[in-house]
């Protein structure tokens, strides 16, 4: 297990076997971190989306895609995040702007996946606003279903009332077709009224409930806080480890060493190829930089220029 911590820690595991047991222990941390987020993740997209299309399979199968989408997203994340050991170029606020982004993304994903988890601990807090709510859609719902139903019975109501008041009522087949009429106008609107309750008390309102849960308990925003601290762990023990240990001046060396090494290869194959084609003493030219191939140091060009008179005075002597 504690391998597969260490390889899941967004960090080289190359050099972190062959660092000593304190390094491995803090990098087991990142990688176990890791891994809670993940399962974190699956946990909070599984029941967010057996509430949201009441269908527990559908909650497992695409809770595990997205928490695998995830989990893929924030070990990338974490990579990128790492400590950049090589000689660099860009400015330090470009540098500045690109962590902000990255760690802000990580924040924006804490808080998403923080919401369904808080609604599945707190829901019993949000009972009587929810029946409120609910309470409110039936009533609304209900007004424009009896809206519709007196404006479709009204003028058989009036027809009846006048075939009464003349005293066609026995034998007249048409004041019975419009007692059928009525009649079958009343059932419509009870089994409306009858299905919009059914559908009201079936309904879990996930998004509802979420919005309710925001607005009449803002302190839930502090489990948010502690979600997003939970997401950041990796980071923390990353600088504690660049803090306390060498292990980042040991992978900086390895990894500038390689890179040097690349490029010295890179440089024989460059003139063995011209020597395959019949071209020798061919060397690669590093006209523009003093430090490849880092390249962060352009060379300084020492040529000395004379000005424009002299060489006008130049140019009439060979006159």
């Amino acid at each position: 297990m504690t391998d597969f911590f260490l390889r899941i820690s967004s960090s080289d595991y190359t050099i972190i076997k062959a660092s000593d047991k304190r390094i491995q222990q803090l990098f087991a941390g990142v990688g176990g971190s890791v891994s809670l987020v993940g399962l974190f993740a699956f946990l909070s997209f599984g029941y967010g989306i057996e509430e949201l299309f009441d269908d527990a399979l559908a909650g497992l199968l695409i809770g595990l895609f997205f928490s695998g989408v995830v989990f893929n997203l924030y070990v990338l994340l974490l990579t990128t995040l790492e400590k950049n050991l090589v000689p660099r170029t860009s400015s330090f606020f470009s540098r500045l702007v690109s962590y902000l982004v990255r760690i802000g993304f990580i924040v924006f994903l804490a808080i998403i996946l923080s919401k369904p988890v808080e609604l599945f601990f707190l829901e019993g807090r949000i009972a009587k606003p929810l029946k409120e709510f609910k309470d409110s859609i039936y009533l609304n719902s209900e007004r424009i279903i009896l809206e519709d139903y007196i404006e479709e019975s009204d003028p058989i109501i009036r027809k009846i009332m006048a075939y009464r008041a003349a005293g066609y009522i026995e034998g007249n087949s048409h004041y019975v077709e419009l007692t059928n009429d009525f009649s079958l106008l009343t059932k419509e609107r009870d089994k409306r009224l009858a299905d919009l309750e059914e559908r009201i008390n079936k309904s879990k309102f996930f998004i509802a409930r979420l919005e309710l849960l925001n607005k009449y308990h803002p302190r839930t925003w502090i489990l948010t806080f502690f979600v997003i601290v939970f997401f950041g762990l990796p980071l923390i023990l990353k600088f504690l480890v660049s803090r306390i240990t060498n292990f980042y001046e040991i992978k900086g060396q390895l990894e500038k060493e390689f890179i040097e090494k690349d490029y010295l290869l890179f440089k024989q194959k460059y003139v063995e190829t011209f020597e395959e084609q019949g071209i020798p003493n061919v060397e690669f030219q590093e006209l523009r930089y003093a430090d490849p191939p880092f390249n962060t140091k352009e060379k300084v060009d020492e040529r000395n220029f004379e000005d424009e008179k002299q060489l006008i005075e130049l140019l009439n002597l060979e006159v």
